[in-house]
This record gives structure tokens, C-alpha cells and sequence, in this order.
């Protein structure tokens, strides 16, 4: 029987390749805020460490995986939601 096949993604904080299901999936909604979605429009992956959201807030540019600009302050604003949901 033939292995199946497992979808892998980057991560936006840590350029590293991991299976989806490792990752958390953001996505930019219509009002220009980035939000937590399992699924839907176009969005990017991190994987659950702080070390990778502290990553994804310091780069410059994530415009590849959104198609907007993400400005820093959005990401700082869910650096800070993640933390308190998982604890961090």
C-alpha cells in the first residue's frame, strides 16, 4: 500500500516546512485584522512556539501569504490573544 500523503506548509516565523496539522492558520480578515481559521480565504501558518509568533511580528513582510500588508501593531494584537488563549 502506498504511503499517504501529508500536506506540509511554512511557517511564517520560522521559515521552517512542518505537517498542517502541527500548524495554527491565520488569516487577514475583510476588516484588515489577522484572526485564527481552519479554513477559507487565503492565509499563512505558524507553528505553536513563541519563539515562531515573536518571529512572524518581527519580519518585515508577509505579503505572499495574505497578498496585503500585515502592519506590525495587528501582529503584536495577536502575539497577545495567542499568548493568553494557549497560555504562553
Amino acid at each position: 500500500m502506498k504511503p499517504r500523503h501529508e500536506p506540509e506548509r511554512t511557517c511564517l516565523g520560522c521559515g521552517e516546512r512542518d505537517r498542517k496539522e502541527l500548524l495554527v492558520r491565520l488569516i487577514v480578515n475583510p476588516a484588515g485584522h489577522l484572526e485564527l481559521a481552519a479554513h477559507g480565504q487565503r492565509g499563512g501558518y505558524l507553528h505553536r512556539r513563541l519563539a515562531c509568533w515573536t518571529g512572524f511580528v518581527n519580519r518585515k513582510s508577509h505579503f505572499r501569504a495574505f497578498r496585503v500588508e500585515v502592519a506590525k501593531p495587528l501582529k503584536e494584537q495577536l502575539l497577545s490573544e495567542l499568548k493568553d488563549r494557549v497560555g504562553l
